[in-house]
């Protein structure tokens, strides 16, 4: 049963910042599973991402603005899943949500919610072009996210439907909620 959520950082979108975002999700003792850590990069090596990250926004000439995206996959608290499947999950949606783009996926098991960080160069390595996201970006990266989970029996949340009044949950009482 998961959860993509994007994670606004309109600060911090400079070297230092995206440098300092990286470091953060890949530390050993929040992605740590039994004699592993669950950190993977997507067309680009974890260990050297932040370089790589720059290296193609310098190819391209597009070293200003947005540096990443930052994205979050999250399970429920106290929902059973293994923290292996969850990372296999998460790669294959960064695979599938993100072609092109060099994405650090490192998932955290510290914490009763395990959860999955994405974060994703502005920069498409193949293409050079910067990822753009509109309102129903979201919307679209949730429902692949629930089609991959489905694919390997995790519970997903029930899809509301479409044209009805709903009263909808903010992100903060989401988050809330999930505490």
């Amino acid at each position: 049963m998961a959860i993509v959520t994007a994670v606004n950082r309109p600060r911090g979108q400079t070297r230092g910042g995206m440098s300092a975002v990286l470091q953060y999700v890949m530390k050993e003792e929040k992605t740590a599973y039994q004699d592993r850590h669950l950190v993977t990069g997507v067309n680009c090596q974890a260990n050297s991402c932040c370089t790589e990250f720059i290296s193609t926004k310098l190819q391209y000439g597009k070293d200003g603005g947005r540096m990443y995206y930052h994205f979050v996959q999250s399970h429920p608290s106290g929902y059973k899943i293994e923290p292996a499947l969850t990372h296999k999950i998460a790669v294959e949606f960064a695979e599938k949500a993100f072609p092109g783009h060099e994405v650090v996926v490192a998932t955290h098991t510290d914490v009763d919610h395990i959860h999955s960080h994405f974060i994703l160069n502005a920069v498409n390595a193949e293409t050079g072009l910067k990822y753009h996201s509109n309102k129903f970006t979201l919307q679209e990266l949730r429902q692949l996210s629930d089609e991959i989970c489905q694919k390997y029996g995790v519970t997903t949340l029930k899809q509301p439907e479409l044209g009805k009044q709903t009263n909808g949950v903010t992100t903060g009482e989401y988050r809330c909620a999930m505490r």
